[in-house]
């Protein structure tokens, strides 16, 4: 006679004594939550390089950018008034940049899109809302390291 003993499957073997989904699930939400704490602190350096008179907030204040319930106001208000702060500081010496180049737009859709986010919609319209909100996220955080940049080299040359 044989026994039948039910051996584990690949997919319900524990992780560190969690199923193998709530631990993918875990691992993704702290992936996530490393990213936009990088994003933050990528933000509040790129608030610190900017020259005292065209600083409007401290750089403490991005951090409020990862408060529930605030970001969803101060996603408006402080991404696109970094890329002004930066318009200025490049035009104050002479490197004028038209407006688009400035992130401004990408940091608009970029709130939109946090904000229609949160809507309980299909999983599959929602998917293509978080990418198109990503995608301007990254074209946003590029423009702004370009113009720390320029503006850091035009700092160093006089």
């Amino acid at each position: 006679m044989t026994a039948n003993v039910a051996l584990p499957t690949p997919s319900s073997e524990a992780v560190m004594g969690l199923p193998s989904e709530w631990a993918a699930l875990l691992a993704l939400i702290a992936l996530w939550i490393v990213i936009w704490l990088w994003i933050r602190s990528f933000l509040a350096n790129r608030l610190e390089a900017l020259p005292e008179e065209h600083r409007h907030w401290r750089p403490r204040t991005v951090w409020l950018l990862l408060v529930p319930g605030v970001n969803l106001v101060w996603n408006f208000h402080f991404l696109p008034g970094l890329s002004q702060a930066y318009l200025d500081a490049l035009g104050e010496r002479g490197r004028e940049l038209p407006r688009r180049e400035g992130g401004r737009n990408e940091a608009y859709i970029y709130s939109v899109v946090f904000v229609v986010g949160w809507y309980p919609m299909n999983p599959a319209l929602l998917a293509i809302v978080w990418m198109a909100g990503l995608l301007a996220l990254t074209v946003y955080l590029f423009k702004i390291h370009s113009m720390a940049e320029r503006l850091a080299r035009l700092q160093r040359t006089g």
